[in-house]
């Protein structure tokens, strides 16, 4: 599932992040771009090289912005 935060109108908001673990399956080295289409939210990576058989971890985080939002559920 992804992240969901709550907390009143400006915040604070709990939680402020969720870590995502990537795996790469495959027998085949794999790079990978990774975005956000929403300005409340952050990415502690925007580009991932994983080596077969490894994973690797992306954090989503809140940005200020979020702050801003009205009330509400905003996906």
């Amino acid at each position: 599932s992804g992240l969901t935060a709550n907390g009143p109108s400006g915040g604070p908001f709990e939680p402020t992040s969720k870590e995502f673990q990537l795996h790469n399956f495959t027998a085949s080295a794999l790079t990978a771009s990774v975005t956000v289409n929403r300005p409340w939210l952050g990415l502690s990576a925007t580009s991932l090289s994983m080596a077969p058989g490894t994973s690797q971890s992306i954090v989503v985080s809140l940005l200020p912005a979020a702050t801003t939002l009205p009330p509400g559920t905003h996906t």
